[in-house]
């Protein structure tokens, strides 16, 4: 089972204004935007609404605290958001199998 589950996908929707937010947290916490994530083994990378993103490299900052965004070049991170697109879309065993084939 080599192949199977690569890669997480987590999503968050910011709900002001929709209603009740069931994962709505004490204000101390903070309100994050809407955003969509990939997790690997040895990876987080993030995309919020807004554009901003965030990665991080676990293997040498399991705490994520230091958001490497910025010192990836254009080409990886737009592998990176075609391929958590990709996640977005699929549907199904077979299509998120396939999506989950991350260079």
């Amino acid at each position: 089972m080599r192949d199977w589950r690569r890669a997480l996908l987590v999503e968050h929707f910011d709900r002001r204004g929709i209603g009740p937010d069931p994962d709505a947290q004490a204000g101390a916490q903070g309100r994050p935007p809407s955003y969509a994530a990939l997790r690997t083994r040895r990876w987080t990378y993030v995309q919020y609404a807004d554009g901003e993103r965030e990665f991080y490299d676990r293997r040498h900052d399991p705490g994520e605290l230091h958001n490497l965004a910025s010192r990836l070049g254009r080409a990886r991170l737009a592998a990176l958001s075609a391929d958590l697109a990709r996640y977005r879309r699929c549907r199904g065993e077979r299509a998120c199998t396939f999506a989950g084939l991350l260079r």
